[in-house]
């Protein structure tokens, strides 16, 4: 075999054993997203709330890596979307507003690339979760802002997506879509269409609905 052919026979071993080890990567991610959609709840509903600060990072650091591997996996874009909006709200508001808007933020960013461009216009029945979680994060960073204009200047744009949200299931994650809309009416300056009223009777039916 010449020299050339010997070159050309490596190349394509290489770039096969690539292909392969990306493909293998990308599988175990989907695997292991599997299992941490499954376990993600149980974590949030321990009792002991310091086993669940101390776990929850480690959790949110592989779940990153997995996505390096596989980053147009929804289910595990959602699921890091949840545990940085959760982790922030559960142990970072009151301690460290900054770093809890810094999570925020990134739990945001990991929700719209779930959504791939699907808008309140567009969004269907699957893009449920990853809008859910999109408007969670965007509106925790507003309230822990609203000294700073340029996040009240973001709560108009909740409301078309928590009002979709509310078309496409109202029941998702313990009525979720009645609670962000009355924090929404809650958090609005009456003049600029905020609502007590409305903020009550949105969060009574959280409270009292089916989901």
């Amino acid at each position: 075999m010449s020299s050339n052919n010997l070159k050309n026979c490596g190349l394509g071993f290489a770039v096969l054993t690539t292909l392969c080890a990306c493909s293998l990567n990308r599988t175990a991610a989907r695997v292991t997203s599997g299992v941490i959609d499954r376990g993600l709840p149980a974590v949030f509903s321990q009792a002991d709330t310091q086993y669940v600060k101390e776990a929850l990072p480690a959790n949110l650091q592989l779940m990153e890596i997995l996505l390096k591997s596989d980053p147009d996996n929804g289910k595990m874009l959602v699921n890091t979307a949840q545990g940085f909006c959760g982790y922030a709200l559960m142990f970072l508001e009151d301690e460290n507003p900054g770093r809890a808007s810094l999570f925020y933020a990134k739990g945001e960013a990991y929700a719209l690339s779930a959504l791939k461009g699907a808008t309140a216009a567009t969004a269907k029945k699957s893009d449920v979760p990853a809008l859910f979680w999109r408007n969670f994060c965007r509106a925790s960073y507003i309230n822990i802002n609203r000294d700073k204009p340029e996040a009240i200047a973001e709560l108009p744009a909740l409301e078309p997506d928590l009002e979709k949200l509310l078309t496409l299931d109202p029941g998702y994650y313990y009525n979720g879509a009645q609670s962000l809309l009355g924090a929404y009416y809650s958090m609005r300056p009456r003049m600029f269409g905020g609502d007590p009223d409305k903020a009550i009777a949105y969060f009574k039916l959280a409270l009292e609905g089916p989901g």
